[in-house]
């Protein structure tokens, strides 16, 4: 870090992030609109369901 900040560019969320959590008073109208509606539950040896345990 530089003076206790750590701080990343697109190109590391692009390698390293799967998911984010941040105040729904953040999300764009478009993303707001994802969360009513039904979520989709994966099996838990399915590859995208183990990586968001």
């Amino acid at each position: 870090g530089e003076k206790g900040y750590y701080t990343m560019n697109d190109s590391w969320y692009d390698e390293y992030m799967f998911e984010i959590a941040c105040p729904s008073a953040y999300l764009s109208d478009e993303m707001s609109a994802g969360l009513d509606t039904e979520p989709i539950v994966l099996p838990a040896w399915d590859p995208m369901g183990s990586l968001a345990s």
